[in-house]
């Protein structure tokens, strides 16, 4: 396959429920930033902002954290000298006694996806030094490009417009409590290097023509996106970014841009990240399930496009694709669906869907069967569609975590009716699919079901049946 399949440690930091073993107690750590400037660090699920599965907030060290207008001053507010900050050393190059000596570099690292992006969060941690007396006097910098930009008790750092196109690293200065002339200065390993670009402020009136105006430039571009409920977008002659990116990024992750019972529509997207944005629907049935209209999120023939972070609440069908190229879908939450969540018709070539979450179903179960196309409801679903179409190639399916509730919800569906009806193997298979590290709780009988594949990886998966007594689940596999 195309990518390297390596299994990685489940790193999901969102609230989990009815699970158990190693996943118990994984929480996300986001850092909020107060009015005052005061960081903090908040123990939140992966919710919309608004439906109260946020933790409560824990204050990190009550340091404080600069605006990007530090004047290198120390914690006591005097200039840090380069020339203090260095351990004494005799003449025959070893550490004057008593000095502080570190025995541990501290490290600055991602917590949340995707890394080195605008939002993303690193943290710092302190390393060890010994000697001295201690306790020691701690304080922590961010330096932007060398410029020292940040200083205080704060555990870590949320990448601002600001770092974009600059390099940042950490520092934590040690102080001797007894004597406050010791110290050492530790920097940290790992540093963040941000794409530069253009970064545009935007909101629900200025949204698309700032979505065009970005595709008229090869410059990496970042659309930070106001809170507030955003209008329905439908381009349907194509949309492509030529050379870096396009990010559309929430301003704030706690009150994020929000498509509401309303639809984003692309045909021939290219070249876009989604971060952080939330779809919200509330429109319902006769009988009060999500209604059969389009789904949230659709793009068809579309290429080198990254969903990520982003929240599906209330929505018949989520998020839907007809063929594509380099489609990465990581780190979502889906959400009170009444139908499919991620269906993906047509040949999708490098495909990617690891690290989401699926919980809470909003089906109605009575007409949820496998003979209604309309109530056929799928968490991953990947089937071939029209006869013109061909199977995917290159496929990586994990570490997801799928609850799909007490009725008919297949899990992970990659599906192959041409191959199964008879139709030519060759033609219409399936290519290169691996699945590996899912988690699926279920009561339908498809956990994972697979069919008209040339080459399949699949393996520890977990599959637990839904607490219900009844018939058990099982994992399909057929015309292989």
């Amino acid at each position: 396959m195309g990518r390297p399949l390596t299994p990685t440690k489940l790193t999901r930091v969102t609230a989990y429920s009815g699970l158990s073993g190693a996943k118990d107690g994984l929480t996300r750590r986001d850092v909020l930033i107060g009015a005052a400037g005061t960081l903090s660090l908040a123990w939140v699920g992966c919710g919309d902002g608004q439906d109260g599965d946020s933790g409560p907030m824990a204050s990190s060290e009550g340091g404080e954290i600069g605006d990007g207008s530090a004047d290198g001053s120390g914690p006591d507010g005097r200039e840090i000298d380069a020339e203090e900050t260095e351990t004494a050393v005799t003449e025959d190059g070893g550490a004057e006694p008593g000095a502080l000596v570190a025995t541990e570099q501290p490290t600055f690292m991602p917590v949340t996806p995707p890394g080195a992006v605008i939002g993303s969060v690193w943290s710092i941690t302190d390393g060890s030094v010994t000697g001295g007396t201690s306790p020691y006097t701690k304080t922590r910098r961010i330096l932007r490009s060398g410029e020292p930009q940040a200083f205080g008790t704060f555990t870590s750092y949320t990448i601002v417009d600001a770092d974009a196109g600059h390099s940042l690293e950490a520092e934590v200065l040690y102080v001797d409590s007894s004597n406050p002339a010791k110290s050492l200065l530790l920097r940290a390993t790992g540093v963040a290097v941000i794409p530069g670009g253009n970064v545009s402020v935007v909101g629900p009136d200025t949204f698309l023509d700032a979505l065009i105006a970005s595709t008229q430039s090869a410059e990496a571009h970042t659309l930070v996106c106001k809170p507030g409920d955003y209008p329905r977008i439908f381009i349907a002659n194509g949309l492509v970014k030529p050379g870096a990116r396009t990010t559309i990024l929430a301003q704030d992750r706690n009150a994020p841009p929000t498509w509401r019972d309303t639809e984003f529509i692309v045909d021939g997207m290219r070249n876009f990240t989604f971060d952080g944005i939330h779809f919200v629907n509330t429109r319902v049935d006769a009988l009060g399930f999500p209604d059969a209209g389009d789904p949230a999120f659709m793009l068809n023939d579309c290429q080198d496009i990254t969903i990520r972070n982003c929240t599906f609440n209330g929505w018949h069908r989520s998020f839907t694709s007809r063929r594509s190229v380099n489609l990465v879908v990581e780190w979502n939450k889906f959400t009170r669906w009444g139908m499919d969540t991620c269906r993906l018709f047509g040949r999708h070539q490098n495909l990617i869907i690891r690290n989401n979450l699926w919980i809470d179903p909003w089906i109605d179960w009575e007409r949820a069967t496998s003979d209604d196309p309309n109530r056929h409801p799928d968490c991953i679903s990947i089937q071939i569609g029209a006869d013109t179409d061909r199977g995917c190639i290159d496929v990586l399916i994990e570490q997801n975590d799928i609850t799909t509730g007490n009725g008919y919800c297949q899990g992970i569906f990659v599906a192959n009716a041409n191959v199964v009806a008879g139709d030519s193997f060759d033609t219409y298979k399936h290519q290169n699919v691996t699945i590996q590290d899912n988690i699926t709780t279920t009561r339908h009988t498809n956990a994972i079901f697979m069919a008209g594949i040339d080459g399949v990886l699949c393996q520890r998966n977990i599959v637990r049946e839904f607490p219900v007594v009844g018939e058990p689940v099982w994992t399909g596999l057929a015309a292989s």
